[in-house]
């Protein structure tokens, strides 16, 4: 689990996974986000008041995300070592993107395990999802 722990920093995240690879880790994650997928409005409730919490999340997330070419650089240099990969998917972007790079399959964030909308997205592209 790598989740975002390169800290958006490329270098680090191609080293995770080649120290994954020479330990023998059978497979490695990471966190699949984009930043309109999270932030659209349409998922954050205006009445509700989240304080100076909403702003740290937004510029943590700006940080430490990668966005659709390095996530594609990201899947390339794993394959390129036989490192298999999978990703979590945070929104719809992301699915899409992770479907498109060939996931053998999903995980979802225990937060999203109540986000109908998503899981339904996920499960059109009919392969396994975990929790």
């Amino acid at each position: 689990e790598v989740g975002n722990n390169h800290n958006g920093d490329m270098k680090l995240a191609k080293k995770l996974i080649y120290v994954a690879k020479t330990i023998g880790i059978d497979v490695i994650k990471f966190q699949t986000e984009t930043y309109d997928g999270l932030w659209v409005d349409k998922w954050l409730d205006k009445n509700l008041n989240v304080g100076p919490y909403v702003g740290k999340r937004r510029a943590f997330h700006e940080k430490t995300l990668f966005y659709p070419d390095q996530t594609r650089e990201l899947f390339r240099y794993a394959n390129e070592i036989s490192m298999p990969i999978f990703s979590t998917a945070t929104c719809y972007e992301s699915a899409d993107l992770l479907d498109e790079l060939g996931v053998p399959l999903f995980k979802i964030a225990s937060m999203d395990i109540v986000n109908h909308l998503l899981l339904k997205h996920v499960a059109k592209k009919n392969k396994p999802i975990m929790n």
